[in-house]
């Protein structure tokens, strides 16, 4: 009887984590890509944890003050904004860095506008997910199959009757 709450409450909790994974991934569906905050260059617009998105960029025009998420040269994807349009890159800064950065952009590392919205912290769930994902799936799979198993087991006492039995 333990062991069949121990599981019903385990699963649960899958449940709740599996449905805000979900959640989380909803936008998707309108052209915005989920990216997670992994530095605190951009604070305090984006928090170190946070789950941001944006879109993919057709080339339009971009102007200073714009956040974009480009590939820097070590193909790292990278969320900073624009201080500087010059006629063939951008120079960019993170909102809590002291200098530009290094290396301007060209309109060829940029993959995407970002929406300025954030989610703070759930980006630590999301990585963690997908960095763990096969092996989060094979026990949410066992989790949800012996919840499954153990709701329909019937407990019968001691003596061996059944609780209809023993009325």
């Amino acid at each position: 009887m333990v062991m069949k709450k121990a599981i019903h409450y385990i699963s649960f909790v899958f449940y709740v984590l599996i449905g805000i994974y979900i959640l989380v991934s909803l936008p998707i569906l309108f052209g915005y890509k989920p990216l997670v905050v992994l530095s605190g260059s951009m604070k305090p617009q984006f928090q170190t944890g946070s789950l941001i998105y944006y879109q993919d960029y057709d080339g339009q025009v971009l102007k200073i003050g714009d956040i974009i998420t480009y590939k820097d040269v070590n193909n790292n994807i990278v969320s900073h904004r624009i201080v500087k349009v010059n006629k063939d890159n951008y120079i960019l800064r993170g909102d809590n860095n002291n200098t530009n950065d290094l290396n301007p952009v060209t309109k060829d590392q940029i993959i995407g506008i970002d929406s300025n919205v954030s989610i703070r912290l759930v980006g630590y769930y999301v990585y963690f997910v997908n960095k763990y994902l096969v092996s989060l799936l094979i026990v949410t799979i066992m989790v949800l199959v012996a919840e499954f198993l153990l709701s329909n087991m019937k407990i019968e006492p001691k003596g061996g009757k059944s609780n209809e039995e023993i009325i």
